[in-house]
């Protein structure tokens, strides 16, 4: 179970924990707020030793550098630490060197959270983008190289740490003729079948899931019991994506290639995303890959096409409650 790395922030997990707190920080979160997000990750990742421990390291270092690290958080460092969970892991599977390395990061943590911090960390302001080129729920149109035309929608604009980005729906629009609304009708969106909580959880299977020795778990009694959880869930559909940026549209000078010819009151969440820095990938993006899919390879059942008013807030789950 070894991640990236050793350092208190390095793989996926510590780097996505402490982004989402760090986020929410900036974002102006009081400590309550802040402190409800450590409960429901510490909660949350509580069933595996190691990735516990992650989850624990991250936010007493993410807390002591805002200056709101607790005794409490600091004895529930000390408890992870003397269980040695990560130290145990990186000796068995990388080596001595990692696991020394490991436990010489885990000392260097504990000796910071246990002093005052002289330098507290600020919350960062970022820009956004108040003139957008593109909302949520537009109709665009765009001419392929081939000379053909292509319909999409914009599934979502994204402002992040300032950064604006477009998201447009891959569909399978292709004509000879520029496209009108007309056409929404038959529009038919790319995209996946993605199992949610929204619903509720099987209680049943969360105990199940909690009740799993050691040996179960090496042995993929984890995965089997994720595969019934979430097959007992309701699926949100979640169209595929390219993602264009708002400064790119600008200087690589390729906004006036989309025209606008509507509106639709778009809900969705997004799935599988591709980034265009061009006009060129984008078509690359959209057009031809998306086709050589469609075309060779079936699909599977978590994947489908969705037809627009799929995608409004009175169609939004594939089964289940709509809100």
């Amino acid at each position: 179970m070894a991640t990236d790395g050793v350092k208190i922030i390095d793989g996926d997990t510590a780097f996505d924990l402490y982004g989402i707190f760090m986020d929410a920080y900036d974002a102006g979160a009081d400590s309550e707020t802040l402190r409800n997000i450590y409960e429901q990750d510490k909660q949350q990742y509580s069933f595996d030793d190691f990735e516990y421990e992650i989850c624990i390291t991250v936010y007493a270092l993410a807390f002591w550098e805002i200056g709101e690290i607790t005794s409490y958080i600091i004895e529930e460092v000390e408890k992870v630490i003397a269980k040695g969970a990560c130290v145990t892991d990186w000796t068995e599977q990388i080596g001595e060197k990692a696991g020394k390395a490991r436990r010489k990061e885990l000392d260097k943590l504990w000796t910071k959270i246990n002093k005052p911090n002289g330098k507290i960390r600020k919350r960062k302001k970022y820009a956004t983008v108040k003139n957008l080129l593109f909302n949520p729920g537009d109709i665009l149109t765009f001419q392929l190289p081939d000379g053909t035309y292509g319909l999409t929608v914009v599934a979502d604009v994204m402002q992040y740490r300032g950064e604006c980005d477009y998201m447009l729906c891959r569909t399978t629009f292709n004509a000879a003729t520029p496209p009108t609304m007309e056409n929404l009708a038959g529009l038919r969106i790319l995209g996946s079948l993605v199992p949610s909580g929204h619903a509720g959880i099987d209680t049943g299977i969360m105990e199940k899931l909690q009740n799993l020795t050691a040996a179960e778990m090496r042995t993929g009694g984890m995965e089997r019991v994720m595969a019934e959880l979430t097959g007992s869930m309701p699926k949100i559909k979640m169209p595929w994506v390219v993602t264009i940026q708002h400064k790119s549209l600008i200087t690589e000078n390729y906004l006036s290639k989309f025209e606008k010819i509507g509106n639709v009151p778009l809900r969705s969440n997004t799935g599988s995303s591709t980034f265009a820095a061009s006009y060129q990938s984008f078509c690359e993006s959209f057009y031809i890959r998306n086709f050589e899919r469609n075309r060779n390879h079936p699909y599977t059942p978590d994947m489908g096409e969705f037809a627009v008013d799929e995608l409004t807030a009175q169609h939004y789950h594939e089964y289940g409650k709509s809100d």
